[in-house]
């Protein structure tokens, strides 16, 4: 056999194996990326059934957390901590230069973990500009508080709120709502200002 023709079987051989790879890899992501869709649909189910049987609500895990706490909520969000579904709250005092964090289970209310931090270094704020104006924003008189966007998130739908976040971008306040819809998840904008919903970004 000549060299060229060794060559030609090396190569071929590589070319075959290479393929192989190409295609194992091709399918472990598939099945990787199905595994994982899966775990995430489970996942929905259980908070939405969670949320079904709760007597518990979103608004009463605030009041929770402003009977201890002080500054303005910007994020809240169903979570599973330790095999079991919390209220996280998430709320930045500007005055004060302070973040808080706690969260609450879902079933009966009951705090289980505190956590705070300085959002100061040196004395100057490590909030960026985005942040701030966002609190800013919601601090002023007539601004939709986080309780209103819930309420208006609620009444635009049947479904239940699975978190809520204060956002600022592009020059406009909002707050970003996903909620459990059946078995899909679905988003809703709720302008800080006049507590519109805005169609224009919604999206499923």
């Amino acid at each position: 056999m000549t060299f060229k023709a060794k060559m030609g079987i090396i190569a071929t051989g590589l070319f075959t194996t290479g393929t192989m790879l190409t295609a194992l890899t091709s399918a472990l992501l598939l099945t990787s990326t199905a595994s994982y869709a899966k775990d995430k649909d489970h996942k929905d189910d259980i908070m939405r059934l969670a949320l079904q049987s709760s007597e518990t609500t979103m608004t009463q895990a605030i009041a929770a957390f402003r009977s201890n706490y002080a500054g303005t909520i910007v994020e809240i969000e169903l979570d599973d901590e330790d095999h079991m579904l919390v209220y996280e709250i998430k709320a930045i005092n500007l005055d004060a230069g302070e973040k808080h964090q706690a969260s609450y289970t879902l079933n009966n209310l009951t705090e289980v973990e505190y956590y705070h931090k300085s959002l100061k270094v040196l004395g100057f704020s490590k909030l960026d500009d985005e942040d701030v104006a966002a609190i800013e924003s919601v601090n002023q008189p007539g601004a939709v508080s986080i309780d209103k966007a819930i309420e208006i998130a609620n009444a635009h739908n049947s479904s239940h709120i699975e978190s809520i976040e204060l956002e600022h971008k592009r020059g406009l306040t909002y707050y970003e709502v996903e909620y459990i819809d059946g078995s899909q998840m679905r988003r809703l904008l709720i302008d800080a200002a006049s507590g519109e919903a805005i169609p224009s970004i919604n999206r499923k």
